[in-house]
């Protein structure tokens, strides 16, 4: 598969490559292959992308949209300029900083010598 392929899927009859059945609910699917680099083993590896083609305006699978669809991705794969999204690991509640109350009010910051004096009696962890 070095140029990639349009298959039909179907919840009920599964993958074919042969055309659409008659049940509803299947949506055809582009397979493209992808390239990147693995840290692990030092090496680029090769992988297959799927992905769902989207629905024509009247909300049923079309063909000719999965063609165009899996044209623009080979493209892109040839020239160098494809790059697979990926979710962000990240969490925005550990970005902020954890800040807790001084020790006690009136006794000495712990940190006074090294920052001076405490911001509005709270220091950082």
């Amino acid at each position: 598969m070095a140029r990639g392929s349009i298959v039909w899927r179907c919840p009920i009859c599964g993958t074919k490559t042969g055309g659409a059945c008659e049940h509803e609910g299947g949506r055809y699917a582009i397979i493209y292959p992808t390239q990147e680099w693995d840290a692990e083993q030092g090496r680029i590896s090769k992988r297959q992308k799927w992905e769902t083609a989207p629905l024509s305006k009247s909300n049923k699978p079309n063909k000719k949209l999965a063609e165009t669809l899996l044209a623009k991705r080979l493209n892109s794969v040839h020239e160098g300029t494809y790059r697979e999204l990926k979710e962000s690991t990240h969490q925005p509640d550990r970005l902020r900083p954890r800040i807790r109350p001084a020790i006690a009010v009136g006794d000495p910051c712990p940190c006074r010598p090294v920052c001076g004096p405490c911001i509005a009696g709270a220091f950082l962890i």
